[in-house]
């Protein structure tokens, strides 16, 4: 009897992180669209030069955002996903937290672009536009947290499809009436406000209310417990930006410009991944007590699996989509970019894996190694960009950040493993890196127009993947069963083996 409730409590879970990943992926993917269709419309628009410029001003606003959020989030989704009766005292508590932070960060941002900027007003002026975007992202990211606790993400899917389809509108706006530079970042802050209002609608209307008590004890143990987070996302954050800091201190704003356009299109690929890991992230941490037990292992080795396998079809179109795809999304001025865009294909995959490996430490009460893993990968990335970037500009930088990328999935497995989960997957390394290669030949594919080139090679490199995923079974018969029955709901959903 007791094993017919575990087998029936591992199908909910099952469905319930099928449903939450469908609607985080929907979510995600209609983010990354039109993410990417900003992208492209503000690169059009400003041009290669003033597009660097641009890039410069989000790596400064990005670069505070760990410091916004201060890993808080993630805690407070750990902690009511194992208890909810104290939800709105987390909430209340963390709210107030992040008000006081906010003021300081405003505060202290503000002071140093006035006293040390040496960039025109306007460009000021849109660093400090995108800070202030960035702190009220933040706590709407908050309240979604919360959302996510109570593991209904389709809340998640309207905010943001709320938040990107207006910032699309009003960046179109800008580009039709040509309002120049620094309205785009006010286009941006219009749109993060209608984020923050909407996610506290939501939260506040079907969820919890935030209790307004300040805790003591309760504050100082979600900033004892974010504390590593906060220096792990300040870290990874700069690993996200580093290169365009030194690019800039080394070159120009052309060479950041041919860096940064393929590299933003492919962070924003992690999206898909961060989908599925952050629906896993509140089953992961409610059977994370006390020891690694089985189900915390199937549920890992399961996603991790299907992560590879995902991100390494999307690599290795981006690689043999290379300057079809470059030219077909920002133009013929950046067709230089193809080699860096070659270069970073396989970062995809290794964020797709850490992005998993990051969460699965924090649900296990062990996010100090996010930070140690980070911090070495930080080090060697300013390492390489210092003895490439001079010689070799955005190419060098690409290099790095490959090699950086790698070095995070390579320690967090060492971590990982030395928790007592052994992931023993060298088959489906070998025969996804089979796939890979399979699929790869497509990039000999080429035609007169760019287009029709970048479409026959993705039909025609997943149907190749596909095959090859087929011919040397790299799923079992079982695991398919499963992704069906999640997909058709069907009541005889088989639990798979751990």
């Amino acid at each position: 009897m007791k094993k017919k409730e575990m087998d029936k409590r591992g199908i909910s879970e099952v469905r319930r992180i099928g449903k939450n990943s469908f609607f985080l992926l929907m979510s995600r993917a209609f983010g990354i669209s039109v993410t990417l269709g900003i992208i492209v419309v503000v690169a059009r628009y400003l041009g290669v030069e003033s597009f660097g410029f641009y890039a410069l001003v989000v790596a400064i606003s990005m670069a505070i955002r760990p410091l916004t959020d201060f890993g808080f989030d993630r805690i407070i989704c750990r902690e009511i996903s194992k208890k909810k009766s104290g939800a709105d005292i987390y909430l209340g508590t963390t709210i107030i937290t992040k008000i006081v932070f906010s003021i300081v960060l405003f505060s202290i941002s503000g002071l140093l672009v006035s006293r040390f900027s040496t960039w025109n007003q306007d460009i000021n002026l849109a660093i400090i536009i995108a800070i202030t975007t960035e702190l009220a992202m933040s706590m709407g990211q908050t309240y979604l947290s919360v959302i996510r606790a109570f593991e209904r993400m389709e809340f998640e899917f309207i905010a943001i499809t709320i938040h990107r389809l207006s910032t699309l509108v009003l960046v179109l706006m800008v580009v039709l009436y040509d309002l120049g530079f620094t309205a785009i970042f006010y286009a941006r802050f219009l749109s993060s406000i209608a984020y923050l209002f909407i996610s506290a609608i939501l939260l506040y209307g079907k969820f919890v209310r935030p209790k307004f008590h300040f805790n003591f004890t309760l504050t100082k143990y979600i900033i004892r417990e974010s504390f590593p987070l906060a220096i792990s996302s300040l870290l990874i954050t700069l690993i996200f930006k580093v290169d365009v800091f030194l690019l800039k201190w080394f070159g120009n704003e052309t060479d950041i410009a041919l860096f940064e356009a393929p590299h933003r299109l492919i962070t924003q690929m992690q999206i898909f991944a961060i989908s599925i890991s952050s629906a896993l992230f509140p089953v992961l941490s409610r059977n994370a007590k006390g020891a690694l037990n089985g189900l915390l292992h199937q549920y890992y080795r399961n996603a991790y699996k299907f992560l590879l396998i995902t991100g390494a079809f999307v690599a290795t179109f981006f690689y043999i989509g290379e300057r079809p795809l470059i030219t077909a999304i920002f133009g013929s001025g950046f067709a230089e970019a193809a080699i860096s865009l070659k270069i970073l294909s396989p970062t995809i995959c290794f964020l797709f894996l850490s992005s998993l490996q990051s969460l699965f430490i924090i649900a296990i009460g062990r996010q100090i190694l996010n930070t140690i893993s980070i911090a070495t990968a930080l080090m060697i990335n300013i390492l390489l960009d210092v003895l490439l970037i001079p010689d070799y500009s955005y190419v060098g930088a690409s290099v790095a950040t490959l090699i950086s990328y790698f070095i995070i999935i390579a320690i967090n497995s060492y971590f990982i493993n030395a928790q007592g989960v052994k992931i023993h997957l060298f088959s489906i390394f070998t025969k996804t890196a089979i796939a890979v290669f399979i699929m790869s030949s497509a990039i000999f594919i080429n035609f007169p127009n760019n287009i029709i080139t970048l479409i026959s090679r993705l039909c025609i490199g997943l149907l190749l993947y596909i095959f090859s995923m087929h011919l040397l079974r790299v799923l079992s018969q079982e695991e398919i069963s499963v992704i069906k029955n999640i997909i058709y709901k069907k009541s005889n959903t088989p639990t798979l083996k751990r």
